[in-house]
C-alpha cells in the first residue's frame, strides 16, 4: 500500500496534469482572503449548529454530576408559619389565637444502599459519553468542512477544464470554417462542428452550476465565503502502512467507540444501582422548633431533637429483583450494541481504504488516458486536413479528451478525501489538521464558564475569543506534496462569448489548479 502513496506518482501526476490546460500562473503570497484547511476546520467546527447542540448538552451532564455530587451533602429545610388559630378539642374550649412558628431542619444521609454512589458513577461516566459524543460530533464536522472544502477545489479545476474544452472547440471551429471558404469542408461538418461546441458550452454551463453549488454548501458547513482557497496537505504520510493496521488504530482510537465504551459504563452503574433498594436508608435529622400560641396553647415553646431515621421497605411484590435483572440485560444491551459498533468502524475502515486504492489506479489510469488522448486529438486533426479521418473522428476524440481530463481531477479529489475520511474515522483528523480538540472534548473539563454555547451563548457572551476557537497549531510545510498555486486566468474572448454575460460571472475568472508546483 505504501507504494500508491509514492511522491513518485504524484510528481508524475503533477508534471502531466499541468500540461493538460496551459495557463499563465501568477503565484501569488497567502494574503488575508486566503483560507487554509486548517483555518476552515477551526472556523467551522465551532459555529456548526450541530456541535453547539452537543456542546451544550456535555455541560448539562457535567450539572447533573454535581447534582449527584450533592446527595452526599446534607438537606436544610425552614418551615415558618404565621396567622390566626382556632382550636377546640377535649381539653381546649373553642380557644382563638394568632399563632407563629419557625422550624428548622437538617437532613444528613448516613447510608443509603450505595445509592449515591452509583449515580455519581453513572454520571461521571455519562460525562465520558458525552464527551466523546463532543469528539465525535467535532471530527466529523470537521471532515463535512473538509469535502465541501475540497470540493470547491475540485469543481473550480473541473470548470477550467470546461473552459479549456470550450477554447479547443473553437480552435477546431475556426480550423472547419477556413475548410468551408476554400470548399474543403462540407456544410454538413460545420453544422456538426457548431453542435459539438453548443455542448461544450452547455457543459461550461453545469459545471459553473455545480461550482456554485458547492460553494453554497461550503458556506453552510463554514460560515464564510470560499474565496482564495488553499489546496491542503496531502495526509499520505499520517496514514497506516497497511489496512489492518488502520483497523487496529481506529478500533483503540474511534470516538464513535469511546461512546459505546462509556455507555457500558454507565448500564454498569445502572445494574449495580438498583441493589440499593434491597437495604435499609439510614439519615440523620436534626430539628428545632420555636413557637408562640401553637395549637390553642398561649404563651411560647422551644424543640429540639436529634434523631437517626431508618426507612426499610420489606415487600415490593419482587419488583426490586426485576429491576435488577432488568439492568443486567440493559448492561448485556450495551455491550453488544458497542460490539455491532466496532464491527460497523471496521468496515468503514476497510470500505475507505479500497476506496482509496481503487481511486490511486483510477487516477493513474485517466492520466495516462489524458496523456494518449492529447497525442490523438492531434494527429487526428492532421489527418482530417488530409482527408483521411472524418470530422465526427476528430470531435469524437476531443470529447475523449475532456472526459478523461475531468475524470482524472475526480479520482485525485475522491482519494485525497478518502485519507482524511480514515482519519477522521479513527479520531485522528483535527489532530493532523493541527486544530486543538474543543475544550467539551475533555472529561476533566474544569475553569470554564458555566454559559450557553452557540449563537445565542457563549458566542455572544463577551468572553475572550481564545477560548470560543480552538487554537491552529502551525502549519507544517510540505516537501513532496503539491500545493495549490493561485491563477488569475484571463479568459480569451472567444470563451467569453460562449459564456454566459460577463456581469454575472465576474468572479469566474479566477481559478485554482491544485496540482501544481509552486
Amino acid at each position: 500500500m505504501k507504494t500508491l502513496f509514492t511522491s513518485f506518482k504524484y510528481a508524475v501526476a503533477v508534471v502531466a496534469i499541468t500540461c493538460i490546460v496551459p495557463v499563465n500562473v501568477q503565484a501569488q503570497p497567502v494574503g488575508d482572503t486566503d483560507l487554509t484547511l486548517q483555518e476552515a476546520v477551526s472556523k467551522g467546527v465551532l459555529t456548526n449548529p450541530e456541535y453547539g447542540i452537543v456542546a451544550n448538552d456535555r455541560r448539562a451532564v457535567d450539572e447533573e454530576l454535581n447534582q449527584a455530587k450533592a446527595l452526599y451533602y446534607p438537606s436544610i429545610d425552614l418551615l415558618a408559619d404565621t396567622g390566626f388559630e382556632h382550636t377546640d378539642t377535649e381539653t381546649i374550649d373553642d380557644e382563638d389565637l394568632f399563632r407563629s412558628r419557625a422550624s428548622v431542619t437538617m437532613t444528613q444521609m448516613l447510608f443509603d444502599g450505595f445509592s449515591t454512589r452509583y449515580e455519581v458513577e453513572r454520571q461521571r461516566a455519562r460525562v465520558l459519553s458525552t464527551a466523546s459524543r463532543v469528539n465525535e460530533v467535532a471530527e466529523f464536522t470537521g471532515l463535512d468542512i473538509t469535502e465541501s472544502f475540497l470540493d470547491v477545489l475540485r469543481q473550480r479545476d473541473l470548470l477550467a477544464i470546461a473552459r479549456a474544452n470550450v477554447q479547443d472547440h473553437l480552435r477546431l471551429m475556426q480550423t472547419i470554417e477556413d475548410g468551408a471558404q476554400s470548399g474543403t469542408v462540407t456544410e454538413g461538418d460545420v453544422a456538426q462542428a457548431e453542435a459539438r461546441l453548443s455542448q461544450a458550452r452547455a457543459t461550461e454551463s453545469e459545471t459553473r452550476q455545480d461550482l456554485r453549488e458547492a460553494e453554497s454548501r461550503f458556506r453552510r458547513e463554514v460560515g464564510d465565503t470560499p474565496e482564495r482557497l488553499i489546496f491542503p496537505e496531502v495526509p499520505r504520510d499520517s496514514l497506516n502502512p497497511n489496512v489492518e493496521d488502520a483497523v487496529v488504530k481506529a478500533l483503540s482510537h474511534s470516538p464513535t467507540l469511546d461512546i459505546f465504551e462509556a455507555d457500558i459504563d454507565v448500564a454498569k452503574a445502572e445494574a449495580e444501582g438498583t441493589g440499593s433498594t434491597l437495604y435499609p436508608e439510614v439519615d440523620l435529622e436534626v430539628n428545632g422548633t420555636i413557637g408562640e400560641n401553637v395549637s390553642g396553647i398561649e404563651g411560647s415553646e422551644e424543640r429540639a431533637s436529634a434523631l437517626a431515621v431508618v426507612r426499610w421497605n420489606l415487600y415490593r411484590g419482587g419488583a426490586d429483583r426485576a429491576r435488577q435483572r432488568e439492568f443486567i440485560y440493559r448492561h448485556a444491551i450495551a455491550k453488544e450494541r458497542r460490539a455491532d459498533t466496532a464491527r460497523q468502524v471496521e468496515q468503514d475502515i476497510r470500505d475507505t481504504w479500497a476506496g482509496i486504492v481503487a481511486a490511486n489506479e483510477r487516477a493513474q489510469q485517466f492520466l495516462e488516458q489524458a496523456e494518449a488522448n492529447e497525442r490523438v486529438v492531434q494527429v487526428y486533426l492532421d489527418q482530417f486536413t488530409l482527408d483521411r479521418r472524418t470530422l465526427l473522428d476528430v470531435l469524437d476524440s476531443q470529447n475523449e479528451l475532456f472526459v478523461s481530463r475531468s475524470a482524472n481531477v475526480n479520482a485525485l479529489y475522491t482519494e485525497i478525501f478518502g485519507m482524511y475520511r480514515l482519519l477522521a474515522l479513527q479520531g485522528r483528523l483535527l489532530t493532523t489538521l493541527g486544530v486543538n480538540a474543543p475544550v467539551e472534548a475533555n472529561p476533566d473539563m474544569e475553569g470554564t464558564e458555566h454559559r450557553p454555547f452557540g449563537i445565542y451563548g457563549r458566542q455572544n457572551s463577551g468572553q475572550d475569543a481564545s477560548y470560543q476557537q480552538p487554537a491552529v497549531a502551525e502549519q507544517k510545510t510540505a516537501s513532496t506534496v503539491p500545493q495549490a498555486a493561485y491563477a488569475q486566468q484571463a479568459e480569451p474572448a472567444s470563451v467569453q462569448s460562449a459564456s454566459a454575460p460577463a456581469s454575472n460571472e465576474q468572479d469566474d475568472d479566477q481559478w485554482y489548479w491544485p496540482f501544481r508546483d509552486n
